[in-house]
């Protein structure tokens, strides 16, 4: 309660993407000034899929308490306190207020995948955001994270989470019975190839952002390592 930053590690299934945020909501941590809290998410598809189980658990739908917002499609109402989003999101609004206002928390989930989008929200959380006045509190949360690098780094608390991550069943079934090894029909695959979702050749505006891009992983690289290189 008394650090603006908590660093946050915890086992796969502990409950850190859809139980932390509601326990900010719960726990009296906001003000009225700042009563909302953002969730990053790495990818669109976790924003969205979220944003709905953690809906479904307090009993809502989407868009009132908890919303979502990714690129090309937001469902955000103006009772909503808690969104989901993506980090690319994120690092727009806070280019547009750096401040952040009306944001209590800021949580940056799998902070270890460090994304390009990822590492220039961690700058703008290191070198604008905790400089200025305001209140937030941040968490930087992930299973695999070299938790002492970031809390030495962002100058943090460190936690760790240990409950045991809950069994799963996995049921297994002959392929024999489910997969026809005979059919030649592949109309209704979706691995075939389809030149027409190619992307398009870089534009100067581009390349130019991805120099930029790979400036500010090289800052976070000399205080937390090496980016992963994509597979």
């Amino acid at each position: 309660r008394d650090s603006r930053i908590v660093v946050l590690s915890g086992m796969t299934g502990s409950g850190k993407t859809t139980q932390l945020a509601q326990y900010v909501l719960d726990s009296g941590l906001l003000t009225a000034e700042a009563p909302c809290v953002m969730c990053t998410q790495p990818r669109r598809i976790a924003a969205l899929s979220v944003a709905e189980r953690v809906a479904a658990e307090r009993g809502q739908r989407v868009g009132a308490e908890v919303g979502y917002q990714i690129r090309f499609n937001r469902l955000v109402g103006r009772d909503t306190r808690l969104i989901f989003l993506t980090p690319g999101i994120l690092l727009r609004k806070l280019q547009l207020d750096p401040t952040s206002k009306g944001v209590g928390c800021l949580i940056v989930d799998e902070v270890h995948e460090r994304d390009v989008a990822t590492d220039f929200v961690m700058l703008v959380i290191k070198e604008v955001l905790l400089s200025k006045a305001t209140q937030a509190k941040v968490v930087l949360m992930s299973a695999t994270l070299q938790a002492e690098a970031f809390a030495a780094y962002f100058g943090g608390v460190l936690r760790r989470m240990t409950p045991q991550a809950p069994p799963v069943d996995r049921p297994m079934t002959d392929t024999a019975e489910t997969t026809d090894a005979t059919s030649g029909d592949r109309s209704s695959t979706s691995c075939d190839s389809d030149t027409s979702a190619l992307p398009e050749p870089a534009s100067p505006d581009t390349r130019m952002a991805a120099t930029a891009a790979a400036a500010a992983a090289a800052v976070l690289a000399g205080a937390l390592g090496a980016v992963p290189q994509p597979l």
